[in-house]
């Protein structure tokens, strides 16, 4: 069964966007348009808007627990490991985002919204919030994800403008927890997202076919000025 792009626009809501079912849907409307193509051009009118967080919101910015046991194999333990090397283990990736000074951001009290990873890169002024995806899902040994460009890009926009409003204290917060000595005024907040490569998210960001066939969806990372990397999905394997 295929929507037309009618239906699949009426599934979209502005409300939270990057909840809904629909933004992650990978086929095609009757006419032939990708789904996350049609949902990309409303995101990309004047009048869309991602709306923040701002009920119970945290007031402390940092990682303040930890699960040991924790696989490796999750999206959680992936993010960790990271952390607890401060490396990406990929000299594209260390270009780009710097170095993981955290993770597992949380946002709003009481809800499992997190800020997947943090890092900063020095020579930019840059500290980044990461929207990561990947598990090796049971009888694989690499990592995948199911989600879509799209939903990465209106999940990590949303947290930016829901802690925007909070950079000083969020950034005064990491600097202090993790003994950073410069001062956190001086670096700018920005977005990224981080794929495992195969995946149908990063052959969406891809710099050939990606951008002729996901046009839309690369405007909206544009718009929002959201970096992309892909990381190898056998990543987990370097890390013993």
């Amino acid at each position: 069964m295929s929507y037309t792009e009618k239906e699949i626009i009426d599934l979209f809501e502005t409300n939270r966007p990057y909840q809904k079912d629909c933004v992650n849907y990978k086929g095609k409307t009757s006419s032939g348009e990708y789904y996350n193509e049609v949902i990309a051009k409303l995101v990309l009118k004047n009048s869309f808007t991602v709306y923040p967080y701002t009920k119970n919101l945290k007031t402390i910015f940092w990682h303040s627990s930890d699960n040991i046991n924790v696989t490796i194999k999750s999206e959680k333990g992936l993010c960790r490991r990271f952390f607890s090397l401060h490396n990406f283990i990929d000299n594209d990736l260390i270009q780009k985002y710097g170095e993981p000074i955290d993770y597992e951001i949380n946002l709003v009290e009481g809800t499992k919204i997190n800020v997947d990873l943090i890092s900063i890169n020095r020579e930019e002024k840059a500290v980044y919030l990461i929207e990561v995806k990947g598990k090796v899902a049971t009888g694989n040994d690499f990592y995948s994800t199911s989600e879509t460009l799209l939903r990465c890009a209106l999940e990590i926009e949303t947290y930016y403008e829901t802690l925007i409003p909070n950079k000083d204290k969020l950034l005064s917060d990491i600097f202090k927890s993790r003994k950073i000595d410069e001062n956190h005024k001086n670096y700018t907040l920005k977005k990224g997202i981080l794929i495992p490569s195969d995946s149908f998210c990063a052959y969406q960001a891809d710099d050939q076919i990606g951008m002729k066939e996901f046009k839309n969806v690369n405007q909206v990372l544009n718009k929002y000025n959201i970096s992309v990397c892909v990381f190898d999905k056998y990543i987990y394997k370097k890390f013993n």
